[in-house]
């Protein structure tokens, strides 16, 4: 069954991006679709990777400074405001694609209920 759910629902997000190609909207919203499209199918992949019993990510370094210039380049694209307060090391030592699906979770769900979120970081 999980090949069958699989291969669904890639194929809808490869016909997404195919539409999104050809709808000759704007760039900004096209590129915030095209994000959220990516996130979806990053997303899809590793609740995959879980379900098929392979995910056992090893932890690594995990750059949080360029993590939050990313996740406040796609809330501009959305006509949110993200602002980020660092202090100490931004490099951690995390399961990298667990960590980014958390603080995008977190972060996500914050811009439910508002237009600006403030995130404040101490390592």
């Amino acid at each position: 069954m999980l090949p069958g759910v699989s291969h669904d629902l890639r194929t809808i997000l490869t016909r997404f991006k195919l539409q999104l190609a050809l709808s000759g909207g704007k760039a900004e919203t096209k590129a915030a679709l095209d994000q959220d499209i990516d996130d979806m199918q990053s997303m899809l992949e590793g609740y995959l990777a879980f379900a098929r019993g392979e995910a056992s990510e090893d932890a690594g370094r995990f750059d949080l400074e360029a993590y939050f210039e990313k996740l406040g380049e796609e809330a501009r694209l959305r006509k949110r405001k993200l602002s980020t307060t660092l202090a100490g090391d931004p490099d951690v030592h995390v399961r990298p694609n667990a960590f980014a699906r958390l603080m995008s979770n977190v972060i996500g769900n914050a811009f439910r209920y508002a237009k600006t979120v403030e995130v404040n970081a101490t390592h």
